[in-house]
């Protein structure tokens, strides 16, 4: 390599190094690695297209620039978001739960739906699932999680935004600002032996969970975070209790929402802890549903129609929460197919 080349190649470098996460990332193809002997794709990296586009639902103007999407216009200051994960298999039985979860949606004037994870473990159920959802109007926000292969996700994604221009991939978009809170999002799964598919899994490391504070520290409102994963609570009530009794969240994620003070997140996966809200990422405060709270981590449950026995009780064969946040804090409501919104 001559002198000039060299001094190019050196240039570029520093330059890549300097605009960090704005640099030649494709978050459609992200590194394959490999960990403890198992392959998977890490797709929790803030990877940036450099595209532009706007995004309209209704009434509501989205503009997206590379990771970040802004919503347009005058709010009210309160996001009211639908939060829905693990639908998992696309049936009649699913279909016929997203189709009651979205009419109550409806009704309590939610703006968006949130899918944190478990939206189909093939192309054709993902394709599925969000055309279903995107088919009430609203703006829709998936997230991969440890059941879908990357690709036919992002495949489904592309399909299905041909014909319905209100859908969000946040595994994409990994800040978006919206009324009355900024979504802070990490794409994949923590722990590789939970994924579905292993080649073709999603998963992240610690270090894309440490370089959150970037966004974190972009965001002008107070952050929700949105993760398949939730964190590692230490208590009976946490939201991350599985079956057994055991908390099987991310420690990694318990720590930088502690470091970095971010006060809400939606979180799916341990769908037998589904229902559960609490204060503290430990699960030593619970938060009952209606209340207001300064913090808030929710555990929506799953919306297929499998049978749940729940953690502490009771049981599910579909579920969802909406999720308020203004001024006052955070509050949340559940809707559980089989009954109806639960009593609180």
């Amino acid at each position: 390599m001559d002198l000039l080349v060299r001094g190019w190649f050196v240039i570029a470098l520093a330059g890549c190094a300097a605009c960090g996460r704005g640099c030649g990332n494709d978050p459609d193809r992200p590194a394959a690695v490999e960990s403890e002997g198992q392959r998977f794709l890490l797709c929790g990296r803030i990877a940036d297209d450099g595209s532009e586009e706007t995004i309209e639902a209704g009434t509501t103007r989205l503009v997206r620039k590379g990771v970040v999407v802004e919503r347009q216009g005058e709010g009210d200051g309160v996001a009211r978001l639908g939060v829905i994960a693990g639908v998992e298999e696309w049936n009649e039985p699913n279909r016929a739960n997203l189709q009651a979860l979205l009419a109550w949606f409806t009704r309590e004037q939610a703006e968006a739906v949130i899918l944190a994870g478990g939206v189909g473990p093939d192309r054709e159920t993902c394709l599925n699932v969000l055309q279903e959802l995107a088919g009430s109007g609203l703006v829709i926000m998936p997230l991969i999680g440890a059941s879908a292969d990357f690709q036919q996700y992002r495949q489904a994604v592309a399909q299905a935004r041909r014909a319905h221009a209100n859908i969000v991939d946040l595994t994409t978009a990994r800040l978006v600002r919206w009324d009355g809170v900024d979504l802070v999002t990490l794409p994949g799964y923590h722990n590789p032996f939970y994924l579905h598919h292993r080649r073709g899994g999603c998963a992240y490391q610690e270090r894309d969970v440490e370089a959150l504070a970037e966004l974190v520290a972009e965001a002008r409102q107070p952050v929700m975070l949105v993760a398949a994963a939730p964190p590692r609570g230490s208590t009976a009530h946490a939201i991350d209790l599985a079956r057994g009794g055991v908390n099987i969240g991310d420690p990694a994620l318990t720590r930088m929402i502690s470091e970095r003070r971010v006060p809400f997140g939606v979180f799916g996966h341990v769908y037998e802890a589904g229902g559960r809200a609490t204060s503290d990422v430990a699960g030593r405060a619970p938060v009952p549903e209606g209340r207001w709270s300064k913090s808030l981590y929710l555990n929506p449950g799953a919306a297929e129609a499998v049978p749940y026995d729940l953690q502490g009780g009771g049981h599910s064969r579909g579920m969802g929460a909406l999720i308020e946040v203004g001024a006052e804090g955070a509050r949340f409501r559940l809707f559980k197919v089989d009954a109806g919104p639960a009593e609180g």
